[in-house]
């Protein structure tokens, strides 16, 4: 990966973590104790500058963050028969739901895995019948 490569001789860093997912790719960097948060994000940029990247391709810093940004990682192990689809939904109408109810978690990041989509098709002729107008924009 062009960016991995750019990223190669950062001073001072520890360790180096890449994870690449449909449209996105995220390189993780850890610097040594007492590096400046400042002079570590414009060594990258310096860097990142030297990537050569496809065509409307612009890498991106993300906030400053800690080390307890990220608590805990797990994995859906499912049957083979599940489809990755089935996965997701339980993923994001079961298990998100109630790990979010748990004190203390702020937020769950899922990754991967395709997204239902739901899609209403409306007959204005029906609409109308029920005293609707299929231009509403909310219901109140």
């Amino acid at each position: 990966m062009q960016i991995e490569r750019a990223l190669n001789n950062v001073p001072r860093v520890l360790d180096r973590r890449s994870r690449t997912i449909f449209g996105l790719a995220v390189v993780q960097l850890t610097f040594e104790d007492g590096v400046n948060d400042y002079f570590a994000r414009q060594q990258v940029l310096e860097r990142l500058q030297s990537a050569e990247l496809p065509p409307g391709v612009s890498p991106e810093l993300a906030p400053l963050t800690t080390a307890v940004g990220e608590i805990l990682r797990y994995v859906i192990d499912s049957p083979p028969t599940q489809t990755p689809t089935q996965v997701r939904d339980l993923q994001d109408w079961v298990i998100r739901p109630a790990l979010l109810q748990v004190r203390g978690i702020a937020d769950i990041a899922t990754f991967g895995g395709p997204i239902k989509q739901f899609q209403i098709l409306t007959s204005p002729e029906r609409l109308r019948k029920y005293g609707l107008n299929w231009r509403m924009s909310s219901m109140r």
